[in-house]
């Protein structure tokens, strides 16, 4: 009797943690998600830029924008010393917004900037060369870097 009594627990626990995994209820799942805009006025280049020897592999990137879920792509490192770039068009109201992003997890960036026409912005994670040996000498430049123009960005 014991014995049956133990295997409907440790089977309805299994049944539970298997309903969990499917139905994945954590937070990060219930957050809304931004819509792109084909006439947006806000076009946002995100991507890696890295000149590492090193292949690091590829790199997990959400992008926020006033809290609520932009970007939420796999990226893959280029093995030559130009940017992987994706371009995301949103439409902004005029006036201040949040941006926030994390790579692995960690949230690198958060910055205010402003929207009263069409933005240009890029968002990079940056790995630079030998950057493994960077924290040795007092610099670690690997993380995020935010710029926004009122032009469109050209890449060469």
């Amino acid at each position: 009797m014991k014995n049956k009594l133990l295997f409907a627990i440790i089977a309805v626990l299994i049944l539970i943690g298997v309903l969990l995994i499917v139905a994945d209820l954590s937070p990060r799942q219930m957050q809304p998600i931004m819509n792109t805009s084909v006439d947006g006025n806000f076009i946002l280049d995100v991507g890696i830029n890295s000149c590492n020897r090193d292949y690091t592999g590829p790199v997990n990137i959400k992008v926020y924008i006033d809290g609520k879920l932009a970007v939420n792509q796999r990226f893959q490192e280029a093995r030559v010393c130009l940017p992987s770039v994706e371009k995301f068009r949103f439409y902004l109201s005029n006036g201040t917004h949040e941006i926030r992003a994390e790579a692995k997890g960690v949230t690198q960036l958060k910055e205010n900037f402003e929207i009263n026409n069409t933005k240009y912005a890029s968002l990079f994670y940056s790995y630079p060369p030998f950057a493994k040996d960077l924290p040795a000498i007092g610099r670690d430049d690997r993380g995020f870097s935010f710029n926004v123009f009122d032009e469109p960005i050209m890449y060469e």
